[in-house]
């Protein structure tokens, strides 16, 4: 029973910490200058890689593999997250778990909230 609680906190951690990088003013600034990077550049190098870049910073569900996966990466060293050995990545499959765990959940409950585009 526990263990559901810490998965509903990693859960709402993991949505609210992508929310807040994809739809916040807070990351206006750095979203607009990703943008703007990206428009301008002539780099075929970095061009391609800017892209990506503004894709993901606009992109929850996509935003929140990387957040939960460094949710789950940093779980053994947080007492909201502790519970024994369960959270811990050991294995790529245990990061792959959390990785899709993660773009679900925040699908699930962007589509729920109104926040996809």
């Amino acid at each position: 029973m526990f263990f559901l609680v810490i998965l509903a906190i990693y859960t709402i951690a993991t949505y609210g910490l992508s929310w807040l990088l994809t739809q916040s003013y807070l990351f206006d600034p750095f979203r607009d200058r990703i943008r703007m990077w990206s428009d301008t550049t002539e780099s075929r190098l970095f061009k391609p890689l800017l892209q990506k870049l503004e894709y993901l910073s606009n992109c929850i569900v996509c935003t929140s593999v990387w957040v939960g996966l460094t949710l789950a990466a940093l779980a053994p060293t947080s007492r909201a997250l502790d519970y024994g050995n369960a959270m811990c990545i050991t294995s790529i499959t245990d990061a792959i778990v959390w990785m899709g765990w993660s773009a679900a959940m925040t699908w699930m409950l962007a589509n729920l909230l109104g926040d996809t585009e």
